[in-house]
């Protein structure tokens, strides 16, 4: 684990263990309300379908709030159109569907670790660390580091409301008792946090500094029980996309 938080709130489904489940709702779905769905997660229909079924059930169960709209802002980001000092952000790699809530901007990525991507991180990471990657002999180790840096970069961009396509050798990380971020070497104004999860994936967020944050992070597993089947008509009364 590197960092740490304590007020942003992570919630996370696990696909594989509600498949039946996912897929009986989602053929029920018409086109228009999966192509609203789609559009909160970049067109992977089951995250996305996850994805909102777990803002619903945390604006409803935790929140107490039960009318709300999210918007898609010109950068492709989800943002609550009415409830401010809320932002929220999503992901999806794998078996796996993250959610992370805050009262400030955020930004997540979670990835299932495989092998390093060598061509990528030539043309995309810092020269510094492709240099790093390619001094690692064990294979594990240079997988782990590859996603460890993957992860940061992509929550940064998220954080910041880019997208993939601006990833770029300027953005930069050191990694130590903190994580540390440089954009043209100038230091990015803002926390990181990464932990493992689950054996094989790797998890990073990047937050603002008026969070107050602790040395651990719970994440909350919900499972089909706990989320509330959302139809089409609930959808249209109580929130939009």
């Amino acid at each position: 684990m590197y960092g740490s938080l304590n007020m942003i709130e992570i919630y996370a489904v696990n696909l594989r263990k509600i498949k039946e489940y996912v897929d009986g709702k989602i053929i029920q779905l018409s086109s228009e309300r999966l192509q609203q769905i789609n559009s909160l997660h970049h067109g992977k229909k089951k995250g996305s379908f996850i994805a909102e079924q777990i803002v619903h059930f945390y604006m409803k169960s935790i929140r107490k709030i039960d009318k709300y709209s999210i918007v898609i802002d010109n950068n492709g980001k989800p943002k609550f159109l009415n409830v401010p000092n809320l932002n929220f952000n999503i992901s999806h790699s794998g078996d796996w569907v993250f959610c992370a809530f805050s009262d400030f901007e955020i930004g997540i990525d979670v990835e299932r670790i495989e092998d390093a991507k060598m061509n990528i991180a030539k043309k995309y990471y810092n020269k510094l660390e492709y240099e790093k990657l390619n001094c690692i002999d064990n294979v594990m180790e240079r997988n782990e580091l590859f996603y460890l840096l993957w992860t940061l970069k992509e929550s940064y961009l998220k954080n910041m409301g880019m997208s993939i396509g601006m990833l770029s050798p300027k953005i930069r990380f050191e990694i130590g008792n903190k994580i540390n971020g440089y954009v043209s070497e100038k230091k990015i104004d803002k926390l990181f946090f990464s932990q493992k999860f689950d054996n094989n994936y790797y998890l990073s967020l990047c937050y603002e500094k008026v969070e107050t944050l602790s040395e651990k992070k719970y994440i909350n597993i919900i499972d089909n029980a706990q989320i509330e089947v959302i139809t089409k008509e609930e959808a249209d009364n109580e929130y939009g996309v």
